[in-house]
């Protein structure tokens, strides 16, 4: 499949400091190019569920985590079934799975639930 023209550019002018810090980033995430990295982590913003950046994202999977633990702790609780060995067990999951949980609860709110 042939690539598409690229046919625009952005420019902005960044810092020493911020030079610095986009190399090490660069460097974090295995790839050479400082510019091919700044590019894909633009592009990454527009592709990405809801556009959260990867701060945001993890902010989301630990609330969700934290909805989830909550949510399962009150129907144990409800169904007189909460012991530690079932707390424990929620915990590793909502550890385990925080990814997917996320998932679960973007795909609910994008299905507009």
């Amino acid at each position: 499949m042939k690539e598409k023209a690229k046919s625009h550019l952005i420019a902005f002018r960044i810092t020493d400091s911020e030079w610095e810090k986009i190399q090490e980033a660069t460097g974090a995430a295995g790839e050479e190019n400082p510019n091919e990295w700044s590019r894909k982590q633009i592009l990454s913003l527009l592709s990405g569920p809801d556009y959260l950046t990867k701060n945001e994202r993890l902010l989301f999977e630990q609330i969700t985590s934290l909805r989830f633990i909550l949510g399962h702790a009150f129907v144990l609780l409800a169904t007189q079934n909460l012991t530690e060995k079932n707390f424990k067990a929620v915990l590793a999951e909502a550890t385990r799975d925080s990814k997917k949980i996320a998932d679960h609860f973007m795909a609910q709110r994008s299905a507009g639930r």
